[in-house]
């Protein structure tokens, strides 16, 4: 969910972030729409069902989009960045939580069996630096723990396999004629110099005799060594799924990720030559309601159905957004422009306080409909919200964390600006 860096363009790079992507901001908009749309059940003509089918996979596609085939050469610098982007936040954001639990239950925004004792304060905060946040409040962020080692995944398996590439161009290719007169005549002056008739006859030595490699002929096989290993990593994830076995920090669910994560890299490499029509993001959309008769995967719950069912969804619906997303008309509003833009650019704030975002909505609901206070503990939202409501809680669910976010943008630039006049006058 979090763009990467993009780098300079060329024939075998991705290409800048700029114009010609700016319809990511768009998809990452429709993939938190979809994200809000499961989470307050809203079921009309089984569009929460559709959402959840593909949301998920088309995220983690958007992030490696935007990954960098630089940070392979240099895979700690993409592990800082991670940890800038995705861990430190994430930390921040559960930190908080914990922190405001027992103010939560006081309130009657938990309930009461959800009370934590300060002496294990401790052990939550271990877990949550450990990628295993068990906080209600939180209850998005294992995306956020699984995108954050599916990456770092992906970059130290591109980073070892660009490493053997190297090596294998750095091997020089040795003719074979002289390991022969080598074995057969150790006297031979070619024991005595043996670079002697390679550099003296290079075009005779190239072109009368084969050569002999002692590695790969090219790096074209890394790329297909890196494919067999990142379809592998998702097959063993679905298969500890099918076993019900879960590993630490939702690392299972990394191991599928990292498929999508790959998938994303490989469609900005080859954006250009991949068609983006009607008649395939039709072909799309008849593919997601064929398979949502049959069921839907539910990631966080390791329920994928099956490996190509899981795999044919989250492309089809990712495909079928990229379409929406490029076809869409262009917006002239500069306001909501900007919005788009802003909600793009800060999808961590909505996944991360929506939970909380919803309550406003489920106290206005008490007060009109005269419910039980009690009720502002249900969660998601309140189980009576009829259509409308969930559209609202849809809307504040977006609304609601861009706008903490904007003002606790403002606080900090007052805040950095007042301490950078302060620095400025004692210097006078």
């Amino acid at each position: 969910m979090i763009a990467q860096d993009a780098g300079p363009k060329d024939s075998n790079s991705v290409t800048p972030y700029n114009g010609d992507t700016y319809y990511m901001h768009y998809m990452k908009v429709l993939g938190i729409i979809y994200l809000l749309i499961w989470h307050t059940g809203f079921g009309i003509m089984k569009i929460n069902v559709f959402a959840i089918s593909f949301f998920l996979q088309m995220f983690v596609f958007i992030s490696g989009y935007f990954y960098n085939d630089k940070y392979s050469d240099n895979p700690l610098l993409f592990i800082k960045k991670r940890i800038i982007s995705l861990y430190i936040p994430l930390i921040t954001y559960c930190s908080i939580f914990l922190c405001l639990n027992n103010v939560f239950v006081n309130l009657h925004i938990y309930k009461e069996t959800q009370f934590i004792p300060w002496e294990r304060f401790g052990a939550y905060l271990y877990q949550i630096m450990r990628l295993q946040p068990n906080l209600q409040m939180a209850g998005a962020m294992w995306y956020v723990c699984a995108i954050f080692l599916a990456a770092i995944l992906f970059c130290l398996v591109s980073s070892i396999l660009k490493k053997i590439a190297q090596f294998n161009k750095s091997i020089k290719k040795v003719p074979k004629n002289s390991i022969e007169n080598t074995l057969n005549n150790p006297t031979d002056n070619t024991l005595n110099n043996p670079i002697d008739n390679t550099l003296n006859n290079p075009i005779d030595n190239t072109l009368n005799n084969p050569t002999v490699n002692t590695f790969n002929k090219s790096s074209q096989p890394i790329e297909s060594i890196r494919f067999f290993i990142v379809i592998s990593l998702f097959l063993y994830g679905n298969y500890l799924g099918f076993i019900k076995v879960t590993l630490q920090s939702f690392f299972d669910i990394s191991l599928v990720f990292v498929l999508f994560f790959y998938s994303g890299y490989i469609y900005r490499k080859y954006e250009n030559r991949i068609p983006i029509n009607i008649y395939m993001a039709l072909s799309s959309l008849f593919t997601l309601m064929l398979c949502t008769k049959y069921g839907y995967p539910v990631i966080v719950n390791r329920s994928y159905i099956n490996p190509p069912f899981l795999l044919i969804c989250g492309l089809a619906g990712t495909y079928l957004n990229i379409y929406i997303a490029k076809k869409a008309p262009v917006i002239r509003n500069i306001k909501l422009s900007r919005f788009i833009e802003y909600a793009g650019k800060n999808t961590m704030a909505i996944l991360a306080l929506h939970f909380l975002a919803f309550k406003p909505v489920s106290l206005l609901l008490i007060y009109f409909y005269h419910l039980p206070l009690h009720e502002l503990a249900s969660f998601p939202v309140i189980k009576y919200a009829s259509l409308y409501h969930r559209i609202v809680y849809i809307a504040a669910g977006i609304i609601l964390p861009l706008s903490a976010k904007y003002l606790f943008d403002i606080v900090r630039f007052k805040i950095k600006l007042f301490f950078a006049t302060k620095s400025a006058r004692s210097w006078q």
